[in-house]
């Protein structure tokens, strides 16, 4: 997330990580049961963040880091393909949840150290084992029927502990699923575990940065092992380093589509109400909105369509009836999608260099080859950064409000014990501080009452320069530089999707399309029209010559 106020920026997101500090946490333990009142006083001392998948699910035996299970080449097969595979019997779940913990364990920890995975369930393979068992007893199969599959750990699980990244957070499961996690258990999937991200969201301290947690250490960019960006980075460094077949990622202000940009996935931050938060760790709801992260956009537009629907737990859900497709959103999949297409080009932000459209040149050329028309759009679309003030009580007042949900098995009642904890655990619990919690604990009731107003308003801004823009120039979707889709759309809770568009030298970067509200099935037709045509996503084996001695190109 991008955090900001009226009068001042708290921290710019980094395009490297040499401006962060370097120093690795030592290695945590993961646990092997969650037992609560055992669990609660044994949690810290048994979680290996850094090394999971080594000791809770046997890997492969050979090769140390394969590039393919059975046929199959996972670092490049869609979902469909793997699919095809388990049902035609040359693939099992168990062989591919092996594989994909062989590259876990050669990746994360060893090798270029992404630290992309902070945990691994227990029982995947035997999560696995069912999924085979059911396809050979000729049970009806769910759509991701053994397809392993990581989430954001910020996202509940009833059966590993969320931590937000923060050791504060550590102690027994969730009581329940998180909606998104049960839905996916429903489609077949195979919950393989949890993906790091940037502690609490990036709302911990300017000094951690943006690709660090106290859990889960310093995630590192599978290309140039440098910034990760945003906080869903570990979920879009496990879909590019192909740790697992699909991700889930959570955006609040970017942290969906600045870790899809710099680590070469596909990311498809939805329309605010789209996808259901229940079970969701919060940060500014008024804006936080969870969503697909994938190699391709085949993939998540397959996962988009699995994971959303009306849901009790969260109102916002209410609002996408009607402009759900039947069918999914795998419908919307065509080559020539962009024929014919308006897309608008807004001016660059001065001296910010998220404010830009990289490879601009080359991404326009290709959408007019593609049969695009071009439109630079007049006026800028930034509205600035939202209150600081009221991020702080609505983040504080949502907080309070999860740690109470979880009941008996919350590790923290409040925000309050949470900095309580960090203080008297110091640089054990927070290497580098926590002056953001701080920040918001000191929220005053009259900040936490008038946040939700004050926060609907910047929406409302927000989504009205959009729209605004895009009626002006007839418009049918916008081509924007990461700013304007992290800060500007996603505030205004509009969609947008990024998929890779080539590479600076080692770095990568994407192509992000802006669109109206519940304008997902034309952006995802224009994203895949885009990326078939270019075919620029390659593996980080090719260019990251650390990720190549570990996990060669097959």
């Amino acid at each position: 997330m991008i955090r900001g106020g009226d009068r001042r920026v708290a921290y710019r997101v980094r395009d490297r990580t040499s401006e962060e500090p370097a120093i690795l946490p030592r290695p945590l333990r993961l646990p092997l049961a969650a037992v609560a009142a055992a669990l609660a006083a044994a949690v810290l001392a048994a979680w290996p963040a850094a090394r999971a998948g080594a000791r809770d699910a046997p890997a492969a035996a050979a090769p140390s880091c394969p590039t393919t299970a059975g046929a199959v080449d996972v670092t490049r097969a869609t979902v469909p393909e793997l699919r095809a595979a388990l049902d035609a019997g040359t693939v099992t779940s168990r062989r591919l949840v092996e594989t994909y913990l062989a590259r876990i364990e050669a990746l994360n920890r060893r090798g270029p150290g992404l630290h992309a995975v902070i945990a691994v369930a227990p029982d995947a393979l035997a999560q696995a084992d069912a999924a085979d068992a059911a396809r050979a007893a000729g049970a009806p199969q769910g759509p991701l029927a053994g397809i392993p599959v990581l989430l954001k750990d910020n996202l509940d699980t009833a059966d590993l502990p969320t931590t937000a990244g923060a050791k504060a957070m550590l102690g027994p499961p969730p009581p329940a699923d998180a909606t998104i996690t049960a839905r996916l258990r429903a489609a077949g999937a195979v919950i393989l575990g949890k993906a790091n991200m940037s502690e609490w969201a990036t709302s911990i301290s300017p000094r951690a940065g943006l690709s660090f947690s106290d859990v889960g250490g310093r995630l590192r960019n599978p290309y140039d092992g440098g910034d990760t960006s945003g906080s869903s980075n570990g979920s879009a460094i496990a879909a590019a380093a192909s740790l697992a077949a699909l991700t889930i990622g959570t955006e609040t202000q970017g942290s969906i589509v600045l870790p899809s940009f710099i680590n070469s996935a596909v990311g498809i931050k939805p329309t605010m109400g789209l996808v259901s938060r229940g079970g969701v760790i919060p940060l500014v709801p008024a804006f936080d909105q969870p969503g697909p992260i994938a190699r391709s956009v085949t993939d998540a537009a397959l996962l988009l369509s699995l994971i959303t629907g009306v849901d009790p737990r969260d109102p916002a859900t209410r609002a996408q009836r009607g402009h759900v497709p039947a069918g999914g959103y795998e419908r919307f999949l065509r080559r020539g999608a962009l024929r014919g297409a308006r897309i608008g080009v807004p001016p660059a932000l001065a001296r910010d260099p998220m404010g830009r459209v990289v490879g601009q040149r080359r991404i326009v050329s290709a959408l007019r080859r593609l049969g695009a028309t071009i439109v630079p759009i007049r006026g800028r679309l930034w509205v600035g950064t939202a209150p600081l003030e009221a991020i702080h009580g609505q983040f504080k007042r949502a907080v309070n409000r999860y740690l109470r949900e979880r009941g008996p098995t919350s590790p923290r009642r409040s925000l309050a014990d949470v900095v309580a904890y960090n203080r008297r655990h110091g640089r054990e619990a927070v290497r580098y501080g926590q002056a953001f919690l701080v920040e918001a604990q000191a929220a005053g009731r009259r900040a936490q009452r008038t946040a939700g107003r004050r926060l609907a308003r910047y929406a409302a801004r927000a989504r009205r320069a959009v729209e605004r823009a895009m009626d002006r120039h007839r418009l049918d979707a916008i081509l924007a530089p990461r700013l304007v889709a992290a800060v500007t759309a996603t505030s205004g809770g509009l969609p947008h999707v990024t998929v890779p568009a080539g590479y600076a030298g080692r770095t990568p970067y994407g192509i992000v399309l802006v669109g109206r509200a519940w304008s997902e099935p034309r952006l995802i037709g224009y994203a895949y029209d885009f990326e078939q045509a270019t075919r620029a996503w390659r593996s980080p084996a090719e260019l990251n010559p650390a990720f190549a001695a570990a996990c060669p190109a097959g």
